[in-house]
C-alpha cells in the first residue's frame, strides 16, 4: 500500500519529492541534435555516462533528451546524504515508482526492513521486478559524483552486471563514478558523453549569447568569448550577465587574463555588483539552502530589502530569478521549490564567506532550521542547526519529533537523525539514550540495550528527570526483566512506568507498556487478567488498526499461544496478518504468517505450516530475524517429517546463511540445534551426538518463549536418543529444570514438548509407571486444543507408549488422534513392497518407502552415486538414508543390511 498524498507531502517535501523532479529545459537552451542522437542511438544499451566538470550543461542536455525521447524517464538528483545505502535505495526505488506506481513493491519492502539485506539480494530482487515492467524507460542519476559510499557503487555494479531489459541507466556527474568504466565500455554496456563533447562550438556560443542577451552579437566577439570560455556554457552565461545591457560586450572581458578560477570570481562579483541591494542580500543569504521556496527565503533573509521603491520579498526575489534565468532549477511541477545550479551555489557561498562573519552565517542557518522544523522538514532542520554550530538545538529537534516517527513504525528515520548528531550529545542526554534503546528494540538487537540503559540510569541519578522519560526508562528495565523470566521484577517496573506515562499519552511507550503488562501478567499466572486488559483497551477505544491495536492484538495472540490455546491464538494471529496485508506492512504481515505457521505446526497440519513458514522465508529480510530463522527450522522439520530430506537440507542451509548474515551468535546456535534435530529424525545419532557434545548454551526457559526451535530441548532429545545411562540421567535432570521453569512462567506451549519428552526418557530408564503418568499429563494438556506434533516427532517409541496409555485409559480420545497421525502405524501396501504386519520388537521404526527403494538398489550392489542417479536424489541424501537403514536394522555394513532385510522379507 502506498502512502497517501498528504503523508507523501509531509515527509518528502522538500527532501524527497524535489529530488525526483526532472529539471525543465531552459528557455535559452541551444538544441544539440548531434549529442541527442548519440544518447538515443542504442536504447537497449544498459547505461550512459555523461561526465564533465561543473557548468558544461550535462543536466540540461539529459533533460532535453528525456523531453524529446519517446520512452518515459525518471530523475533522481543525488547529494551527499545519499551516501547511506538504505536511503539511496529508497530514493532509487521511489524514482522508479514515479513512473510505475505498482512496480518494485518487493524491493521497497526489503529496503525498509529493520536490517538492510545483503546488497546482492536487493539487486537481484530489483532486477527481477524491473524485468517484469513491459515498457522501456530511462532512469537518470544526476550528480553521481556525490556518491562515495562503496555499498552504493557495489549495488550499481551488480545492477549493470545483469542489467534489466526495460531500464536504461543514465549516470550524470562531474567525475566518473567508482565503477569499472573501462570494462563496461569494452563490454558495450556503457555509452559516454564527456567534456570535449559538451563544449560549445562558435556557432553554438553565438546562438546561446543571442538567446541570453536578447539581441544580436557579432560573430567575432562570440568567437573570442567562446575561445576564452573554452566552450564552457556557464562561463558564457556569467559573461552575459556581467555585462548586462552594455553596448560594448567585449570590453574588459576579452582582456581578462589569469586562471579560470580568477575569471569566475571576477564574473560572479560583477553579476552581484550589478544587482540591487535587496536582490544581492537574498542571493547571498539563500546560498546556504540546498533548496528553497519563497517563504523559506523570507525566513532566512529577515530584513525588508528595498530595491528602488519596491519591497523585495521571497516571492518577488524568485520571480526575479526566474525572469533573469539566473542559474535556478525548479524542483516541482508547481514551481514552488527551486535550487541553484550547483556551481552558482558554490560561487555564492564563497562570496557569502567573504562578506559575512561566522556568527552572521550561523544566524542564517538557525533561521532556516526553525522554518524547516515548523514545516515538518525535520532532517533539513537538524542539518541547519548543526551547520549553525548548535548541536543542542539539533538534539532538541530529534527529541521533539521522534514520537511521531515511532508511532508510524518509521524507526529507521529516527535512527538516521541520531546518526547525524555528535556522539558527545547522544551519550549525555537521557531522552536520546532512550531513543537509541527504542531503535535497538525495533531492530530486535536486545543484547545491545543493557549498556544503553546503564548510561541512562547514571544520568537519572545525576540530573533532574521528566516523568515521561523516567517512565520510559522503567518500561525498558521491566522489558529486560521480562526477557530474563523475572515476572515479579518486570511487573514492579511496569507498575512504576504506568504511573508516569498516562493513558492519554497513547504512543510508542504506552503501546509497548500495554503489550508487556499483558505478557507479564500471563507469566505471573494471571492469564485471564492479561486477556481482559488487552481486550479492554481495544474495545473501549474501538480500535481497529494502528500502532496500539497492533501491539494489543499481537499480545493476545502470544498470551493464547503460550497458554496452549491454539484456536484463540489462530484467531488473533489471523487478525494480525489481515491488518498487515491491509496496511501494506510486510513486517506485520510476516509476524502474522509466522504465528499461524506455529499454530499449524503444533496441530501437525504440516502442509499448512509449510505454507505459512514459506511466506515468512520469502520475506526473511523484512521479517523479525528470529521468526525468520524459526520458520526455516519449521520448514526443515516439516520436510523431514514428510520424507523430503533434500528440502530439509536446503532449509537448514538457508537458515545458516541467514543466521550468519544477522551476525548474532544465538541465531547460529539455533540453526546448529536444528541440524541436530533433523539428524535425529533421520536416525543419524553420530551427527546428533557430535552436536550435543559441543553444545554449551545454558538452560534458560524464558528464551524459549513460543519459538519452536529450542536448543535446550533439542539437547534433551539427543541425550534420550543416544540412550546411555548417563545421558538419560542428564536428560531427565535438564528436563525437570525446564519443566519447573516453564511451569513457573505458565508456558504451556513449551511444557507440552518438555513433558512428552520426560515421559519418553522415563520409559527408556525403565520407569514405566512414571512414564505413563507423565504422558497422561502431556495428553491432558494438549488434548483440548489438538496438539499432536510434540508426540509425532518422537516416532514409533512414543507410539508404543501411547498404546500402553490407551490400554490403561481407553477413554482418552486424543490418544487415538495422535496415533492416527503417527507414520507407519498401519503401513500402507505399495506396488513394490509389503511391510511385515508386525515388525519385530528390535526394529524401532519401520523403514520408509524411500528407504526401501534405497535398500532394493543396495541389494543390486549399486554404489551411492548410482543409487542417487537412479532415484534422482543427491549422494548426500543417499548417505542419510543408509544411516537410517543401518540404525533401524541395527547393522553397520551394506551386506549386513541386505541380509537382515532379506530375513525380514523386506525385499522382493
Amino acid at each position: 500500500m502506498k502512502q497517501s498524498e498528504a503523508e507523501m507531502d509531509r515527509h518528502t517535501i522538500p527532501i524527497l519529492r524535489t529530488k525526483l523532479h526532472r529539471p525543465p529545459v531552459p528557455k535559452d537552451h541551444v538544441h544539440r541534435g548531434e549529442l541527442l542522437g548519440r544518447l538515443e542511438e542504442d536504447p537497449r544499451r544498459p547505461a550512459i555516462l555523461v561526465s564533465a566538470p561543473a557548468g558544461y550543461g550535462k543536466s540540461t542536455l539529459v533533460a532535453c533528451w528525456l523531453k524529446e525521447c519517446e520512452r518515459p524517464g525518471a530523475w533522481f538528483s543525488l547529494d551527499e546524504n545519499d551516501n547511506d545505502l538504505q536511503r539511496f535505495l529508497i530514493h532509487f526505488v521511489t524514482a522508479v515508482q514515479t513512473l510505475f506506481p505498482d512496480a518494485v513493491g518487493d524491493t521497497m519492502a526489503l529496503i525498509q526492513s529493520p536490517i538492510l539485506p545483503p546488497t546482492p539480494v536487493v539487486a537481484a530482487t530489483l532486477v527481477n521486478e524491473l524485468d517484469r515492467i513491459e515498457q522501456d524507460f530511462i532512469l537518470v542519476l544526476d550528480d553521481i559524483h556525490c556518491i562515495q559510499e562503496k555499498g552504493v557503487h557495489d549495488f550499481l555494479n551488480l545492477i549493470l552486471r545483469q542489467p534489466p531489459r526495460s531500464m536504461q541507466l543514465a549516470l550524470v556527474g562531474r567525475r566518473d563514478p567508482v565503477m569499472p568504466v573501462a570494462s563496461l565500455r569494452v563490454k558495450g554496456v556503457l555509452a559516454e558523453v564527456r567534456m570535449r563533447d559538451l563544449r560549445f562550438t562558435v556557432d553554438e556560443s553565438t546562438e546561446f549569447l543571442k538567446a541570453v542577451l536578447g539581441r544580436e552579437i557579432k560573430e567575432s566577439i562570440a568567437a573570442a568569448l567562446a575561445e576564452k570560455a573554452e566552450g564552457w556554457v556557464t562561463g558564457l552565461r556569467l559573461a552575459a550577465l556581467a555585462v548586462g545591457g552594455t553596448e560594448d560586450l567585449g570590453r574588459g572581458l576579452l582582456e581578462l587574463k589569469g586562471t579560470t578560477r580568477y575569471v569566475v570570481d571576477y564574473l560572479i562579483s560583477e553579476v552581484l555588483n550589478h544587482q540591487p541591494a535587496g536582490i544581492r542580500g537574498f542571493l547571498l543569504s539563500t546560498s546556504i539552502l540546498d533548496r528553497f521556496c519563497a517563504p523559506l527565503c523570507d525566513a532566512v533573509f529577515e530584513e525588508a530589502a528595498m530595491a528602488g521603491e519596491e519591497t523585495v520579498d521571497g516571492q518577488a526575489f524568485i520571480d526575479w530569478l526566474w525572469k533573469q534565468n539566473l542559474f535556478i532549477i525548479p524542483l516541482d511541477m508547481e514551481n514552488r521549490w527551486f535550487r541553484y545550479h550547483h556551481l552558482f551555489g558554490d560561487l555564492l557561498r564563497a562570496q557569502l564567506r567573504r562578506t559575512m562573519s561566522r556568527e552572521e552565517i550561523a544566524g542564517l542557518h538557525s533561521r532556516a532550521s526553525a522554518w524547516c522544523e515548523d514545516q515538518a522538514s525535520i532532517e533539513e532542520s537538524i542539518h541547519h542547526a548543526l551547520e549553525a554550530g548548535d548541536a543542542e538545538r539539533a538534539a532538541d529537534i530529534v527529541e521533539c519529533h521522534r514520537d511521531a516517527e515511532f508511532d508510524a513504525n518509521r524507526w529507521y528515520v529516527v535512527n538516521r537523525w541520531l546518526e547525524m548528531l555528535p556522539e558527545e550529545i547522544t551519550q549525555h542526554r537521557l531522552k536520546l539514550l532512550l531513543t537509541e534503546a527504542r531503535v535497538l528494540n525495533d531492530r530486535f538487537r536486545l543484547m545491545d540495550i543493557p549498556p544503553v540503559l546503564e548510561r541512562a540510569q547514571a544520568l537519572v541519578e545525576s540530573q533532574p528527570t521528566e516523568p515521561l522519560d523516567q517512565g520510559e526508562l522503567f518500561y525498558f528495565l521491566g522489558f529486560l526483566q521480562y526477557w530474563q523470566g523475572d515476572g515479579r521484577s518486570s511487573q514492579d517496573y511496569f507498575d512504576r512506568a504506568i504511573e508516569l506515562v498516562p493513558e492519554i499519552h497513547v504512543g510508542y511507550v504506552r503501546a509497548q507498556l500495554e503489550l508487556f503488562v499483558g505478557l507479564t501478567a500471563h507469566i505471573n499466572g494471571r492469564k485471564d487478567e492479561a486477556i481482559q486488559r488487552l481486550t479492554a483497551w481495544i474495545d473501549t477505544r474501538n480500535l481497529r488498526t494502528g500502532l496500539l491495536w497492533q501491539r494489543l492484538t499481537y499480545g493476545l495472540a502470544i498470551v493464547h499461544l503460550l497458554s496452549g490455546e491454539l484456536a484463540a491464538a489462530h484467531r488473533e494471529s489471523r487478525k494480525f496478518l489481515d491488518d498487515g496485508i491491509r496496511t501494506g506492512s510486510r513486517f506485520i504481515e510476516t509476524w502474522g504468517e509466522y504465528l499461524l505457521g506455529v499454530v499449524a505446526f503444533h496441530r501437525h497440519d504440516l502442509a499448512e505450516a509449510s505454507r505459512h513458514f514459506s511466506h515468512v522465508v520469502a520475506n526473511r529480510y523484512v521479517a523479525n530475524t528470529r521468526a525468520a530463522i524459526d520458520s526455516m527450522a519449521g520448514i526443515a522439520i516439516v520436510s523431514q517429517l514428510l520424507g523430503r530430506p533434500d528440502e530439509a537440507d536446503e532449509s537448514v542451509r538457508l537458515a545458516g546463511d541467514h543466521a550468519r548474515w544477522s551476525e548474532d551468535s544465538t541465531n547460529l546456535e539455533v540453526v546448529l540445534a536444528c541440524e541436530a534435530r533433523i539428524a535425529l529424525l533421520r536416525g543419524d545419532l553420530d551427527a546428533a551426538g557430535r552436536w550435543q557434545r559441543g553444545f554449551r548454551m545454558p538452560l534458560h526457559a524464558p528464551s524459549m518463549i513460543f519459538f519452536l526451535a529450542n536448543p535446550s530441548v533439542t539437547e534433551c532429545r539427543v541425550l534420550a536418543a543416544l540412550g546411555t545411562e548417563a545421558g538419560l540421567a542428564e536428560a531427565a535432570a535438564k528436563l525437570q529444570h525446564l519443566r519447573q521453569e516453564t511451569s513457573s512462567l505458565h508456558n504451556t506451549c513449551q511444557a507440552i514438548d518438555v513433558i512428552a519428552l520426560q515421559a519418553m526418557v522415563a520409559h527408556l530408564q525403565g520407569r514405566l509407571d512414571q512414564a505413563l503418568d507423565l504422558l497422561k499429563q502431556a495428553v491432558d494438556l494438549s488434548g483440548p486444543e489438538g496438539w499432536i506434533r510434540p508426540f509425532v516427532e518422537l516416532g514409533s517409541p512414543m507410539a508404543g507408549l501411547l498404546h500402553k496409555l490407551l490400554e490403561q485409559d481407553p477413554s482418552t480420545d486424543h490418544v487415538g488422534e495422535i496415533l492416527d497421525a503417527l507414520p507407519n502405524e498401519q503401513p500402507p501396501p505399495t506396488s513394490r513392497h509389503e511391510l511385515p504386519q508386525a515388525p519385530p520388537d528390535w526394529l524401532v521404526e519401520p523403514l520408509t518407502h524411500r528407504e526401501l527403494d534405497v535398500l532394493e538398489l543396495l541389494a543390486k550392489r549399486l554404489q551411492n552415486k548410482e543409487i542417487a542417479e537412479e532415484l534422482s536424489i543427491s549422494s548426500i541424501t543417499v548417505k542419510s538414508h543408509l544411516r537410517n537403514i543401518y540404525q533401524k536394522l541395527q547393522v553397520t555394513r551394506r551386506r549386513e543390511a541386505v541380509e537382515r532385510a532379506a530375513a525380514l522379507r523386506l525385499l522382493d
